[in-house]
């Protein structure tokens, strides 16, 4: 796994999603995911307003939102709560929930590329995402840790 995630972070352009990506390995140590336990909030500090926590939800597969960092509500929805075919956006919500079924399915994060209209000033944004599988039982995948970064941010 470790030359896997060597190629994902060479092919991330903020730092902040390299370093959680860094802290998302060492978090997990000899497993194949880290669980949620494994960090608190304030080891995040850095991307907190910028994160995601869906719950993965099977038969059938579906992502339920259970946080939605305050940054990412002001630009675009408070979803908590909802489950990803419920987002409002009919171009997001495909490729979103493709983004979550590959992490899933391929069992390491992911990395993706948006462009999206913000809700609140009607411009488009430019964002990156990491998508990390989280696991409590260590086998299998229950949460995902989404983390982004917007094009048009300062970064640390």
């Amino acid at each position: 796994m470790q030359d896997a995630l060597a190629e994902l972070s060479a092919s991330i352009g903020s730092r902040r999603l390299r370093r959680i990506l860094q802290d998302w390995d060492g978090w997990r140590g000899a497993r194949p995911f880290p669980a949620r336990a494994d960090f608190v909030p304030e080891q995040i500090k850095y991307l907190l307003g910028n994160v995601v926590l869906l719950d993965v939800l099977r038969q059938p597969l579906r992502f339920r939102y259970r946080l939605i960092g305050t940054n990412l509500v002001a630009r675009r929805y408070e979803l908590t709560g909802r489950t990803m075919d419920q987002h409002p956006d009919p171009e997001f919500r495909p490729a979103a929930i493709a983004l979550n079924t590959r992490v899933v399915a391929e069992r390491r994060p992911q990395r993706f590329e948006y462009r999206i209209l913000s809700r609140a000033s009607r411009d488009w944004i430019h964002y990156e995402s990491l998508n990390m599988p989280l696991s409590a039982d260590g086998a299998e995948i229950d949460m995902i840790l989404c983390a982004i970064a917007f094009n048009d941010e300062v970064e640390d």
